[in-house]
């Protein structure tokens, strides 16, 4: 009788999610991201709620300028023009509620 092979599931996708919560005074923070085999806790110096995980379905970074001057964000791979700009946590939460570019609540 022949034996049968080991069956090797398959490598699982990267995942690129970005958590997002809320601080004390109300305003949207980014808790924390994994991007593909990144993963960042970001919520240390806050005590952030934590509202939602937004899967964005593409590979990202958070940019931090060097000088200290221009936007802190979120910056995603394949985007051009205006969107190619950093993005805030509030900006990706919106795009999520209302599912554009792919991005949905996890």
């Amino acid at each position: 009788m022949p034996r049968k092979k080991k069956v090797v599931p398959p490598p699982e996708s990267p995942r690129h999610r970005i958590r997002v919560g809320r601080d004390t005074k109300g305003r949207i923070q980014p808790g924390g991201y994994e991007s593909g085999q990144e993963s960042r806790c970001m919520d240390e110096a806050h005590r952030l709620a934590e509202c939602s995980t937004v899967e964005v379905g593409r590979p990202f970074r958070f940019h931090v300028p060097s000088d200290g001057r221009g936007q802190v964000g979120f910056v995603f791979e394949g985007l051009t023009g205006q969107n190619a700009l950093p993005w805030s946590a509030s900006q990706v939460l919106a795009a999520a509620r209302f599912q554009m570019f792919g991005f949905t609540l996890a």
